[in-house]
């Protein structure tokens, strides 16, 4: 073998060596952003799912409504008050699971100074909860988060910019005729 042969051996296995560094360096850091992402995820909460909901005003830019909840035996019925059309308890449910379980992303504004910036000035939709001891909270969806990443929620609670899933904000912008089972004709 001549001298140009083995640098030109020597200078594959040196790349191959970056090359596999880099590949491993990139998996760990990949992993420690999934890890933080998934460490803010959980500790982000709003404290819904901890307290009993009574009722739960939508105010959306195409309807207004109230889903009342009664219990009975741990057992929840869902109600659209003023409306005497039988309403879907699984798509009731959907609803209060969704409202519940909504954990923000991450936290976007921690002031809340300038709402335009976040569709919040002429929110998407407006959610008051009003919990069975008494206290509510209001959430406000406003636009969709660039790029797909999800959409903005004020909290009313702690005055707060967050981004949330897309999926959580759109149920809130249902009309009630969504929660009113079929007619049978």
């Amino acid at each position: 073998m001549n001298k140009g042969t083995k640098t030109l051996i020597f200078l594959s296995i040196v790349l191959i060596l970056f090359v596999g560094i880099f590949i491993a360096t990139s998996k760990v850091e990949k992993n420690k952003t999934d890890d933080n992402m998934q460490q803010n995820n959980n500790s982000i909460s709003l404290g819904i799912s901890d307290k009993n909901i009574n009722f739960v005003d939508v105010k959306n830019q195409v309807d207004q409504y109230t889903v009342k909840v009664e219990r009975d035996e741990g057992k929840e019925t869902y109600f659209i008050l003023n409306e005497n059309r039988e309403v879907s308890q699984s798509m009731l449910e959907i609803f209060m699971d969704t409202l519940k379980n909504m954990k923000p992303l991450q936290i976007v504004d921690e002031t809340s100074e300038e709402l335009s910036k976040y569709g919040l000035d002429h929110e998407n939709a407006s959610i008051n909860i009003v919990f069975e001891d008494g206290t509510n909270m209001t959430l406000k969806l406003g636009n969709d988060a660039p790029l797909s990443q999800g959409a903005y929620m004020l909290s009313g609670i702690d005055g707060k910019v967050y981004l949330i899933l897309e999926s959580d904000k759109e149920i809130f912008l249902n009309t009630k005729e969504f929660y009113l089972n079929p007619k049978n004709d």
